[in-house]
């Protein structure tokens, strides 16, 4: 945004300086007006050498295949994404079973978006965790976090609510394999960790029908 503001007003800056020239050309010396329009696009030409054009994100490479406006959205996105998790995980009492485990998922989270920021190289590698793992897992936790804050109406509810703490250890586990992974550059791991990833993100375990029939009510 900020190099193309720059380049807008380099270029405003040249129109201006131009026109002003050819028109002090053409009124001053009343030279032919091809003379006043030569003169005026030096001056264009002169202008916008001088103040030399800044690059946009998307054009900046920071990394092999990776723009600084890739960098910047994983940036952004990682900092929604924990502002989200630790916002979810305040609502969920202390006593909860899940709190323990659920801090080190942020942890994990943290640590990812991190080694992003240290090693943008990593982010084509780490597309299926920005794209889909990531807001899946914050999802669940939301989802796990608005039904522990209030009263559950009924024992089915309460076992499908253990069912998902059950799986959040896999969850943290596979998330932390991930992580494991991009630091060794290890593709095969990565590839696996994300197949473990998309079994345990799934939400057959209940929880989908119980935050779905609770946004209902």
């Amino acid at each position: 945004m900020a190099a193309s503001i720059i380049n807008n007003t380099r270029t405003l800056i040249a129109v201006v300086l131009a026109a002003a020239a050819g028109l002090g050309v053409y009124f001053f010396t009343q030279l032919h007006e091809l003379i006043a329009l030569a003169a005026a696009l030096l001056v264009f030409a002169v202008t916008h050498f001088m103040i030399p054009r800044m690059q946009e994100d998307q054009e900046v490479f920071v990394a092999s295949g990776v723009t600084r406006a890739d960098l910047l959205s994983a940036q952004q996105q990682g900092k929604q994404q924990i502002d989200r998790l630790e916002k979810a995980l305040a609502s969920i009492p202390d006593v909860d079973p899940a709190q323990g485990v659920l801090r080190d998922i942020e942890a994990v989270f943290q640590d990812i978006y991190a080694n992003l920021d240290k090693d943008p190289g990593d982010i084509p590698h780490a597309r299926a965790f920005l794209d889909f793992h990531s807001g899946d897992a914050i999802s669940l936790i939301e989802g796990y976090a608005g039904l522990v804050a209030n009263r559950l109406p009924d024992d089915d509810k309460i076992k499908q609510v253990q069912a998902a703490r059950a799986r959040f250890a896999s969850i943290e586990k596979a998330f932390r394999s991930q992580y494991n992974a991009m630091l060794a550059n290890d593709i095969s791991a990565l590839e696996q960790a994300g197949r473990n990833l998309e079994t345990s993100l799934r939400l057959e375990h209940g929880l989908e029908n119980i935050t779905s029939r609770r946004s209902a009510q």
